[in-house]
């Protein structure tokens, strides 16, 4: 296990959005908002709202985005948050039957394909992107599009893994997902996750893709972006409307973190478990 982070030497109320992105709160920025939703182009901002939540550690940015996706997919996380509720209440719940543990997590972060991994193992197809030529922005456009202003019902989410500096923002790498697209401006709407540091902001595409071939110095390659769709057999998230509570008797649901040894599986998943990896350099926190 890495050592963990050292004690911050001073308190921070919250950081200063760089001047070149726009705050969601601001009238400029909501008047954006207004327009992509008029247009169609907001197709992940409800889903997602719905389930905004702030990142519970600073080291959980990947993870609690993951969480908001898995919520906004309404995928059934197999295991109890509180009580009887089967629902990703918090990132706990996501890494209760993970390989990597909560408290790795926390003290070093995680890479893109550690993310991509914990994705599919809770049931999401997932295709990861890297901007490996400056051709690549235009496939980064076109999922905006796909993802953002869909001609059917949303069926993707799009979430993003950049460089803080690259945007004149504090701190290295962070995730975040995507929630609407303004074509005008050719802004996106990122929903940051680390709502104690940056609020919501607009930020033109060119910038956020520029801001995605920084390299990490983890894996020593770019940053980039993940197209995230539902399980195949679900489809609580193409518009049915809710007719079922999905009710299960509870001594056949564990809660999160209890011990599950029914699963056959489980040995196999640990072995082969793609996201675990050593890892010698230690991230800086969102």
């Amino acid at each position: 296990m890495p050592p963990p982070l050292p004690e911050p030497q001073y308190s921070v109320r919250r950081r200063v959005l760089p001047s070149h992105l726009t705050a969601l709160h601001s009238t400029q920025g909501t008047h954006l908002l207004l327009e992509a939703l008029t247009n169609n182009s907001a197709a992940a901002y409800i889903p997602l709202t719905e389930h905004f939540c702030n990142q519970s550690d600073p080291a959980f940015c990947g993870i609690t985005t993951l969480l908001m996706v898995l919520n906004a997919f309404a995928v059934d996380p197999m295991v109890r948050w509180k009580g009887g509720w089967r629902y990703f209440g918090d990132e706990t719940v996501l890494l209760s039957q993970c390989c990597l543990s909560a408290e790795l997590v926390r003290r070093v972060g995680v890479t893109m394909e550690q993310l991509q991994q914990l994705a599919v193992c809770h049931g999401l197809r997932v295709q990861m992107e890297r901007p490996i030529t400056h051709n690549n922005e235009q496939l980064f456009r076109t999922h905006v599009k796909e993802c953002l202003q869909p001609t059917e019902h949303p069926s993707a989410m799009l979430v993003v893994s950049y460089a803080r500096s690259a945007l004149g923002q504090t701190g290295e790498g962070h995730f975040s997902p995507l929630a609407a697209y303004h074509e005008a401006s050719d802004q996106v709407l990122l929903l940051d996750v680390a709502r104690f540091k940056y609020p919501p902001y607009w930020v033109p595409v060119s910038e956020l893709y520029q801001a995605m071939t920084w390299i990490d110095k983890v894996t020593a390659q770019s940053r980039g972006w993940y197209v995230m769709r539902p399980p195949l057999l679900s489809s609580s998230y193409k518009g049915v409307p809710i007719v079922s509570e999905e009710r299960r008797p509870a001594s056949l649901v564990p809660l999160a973190g209890q011990s599950v040894s029914r699963c056959p599986l489980h040995p196999v998943k640990i072995d082969f478990c793609q996201a675990v990896r050593p890892r010698n350099v230690r991230r800086t926190k969102s």
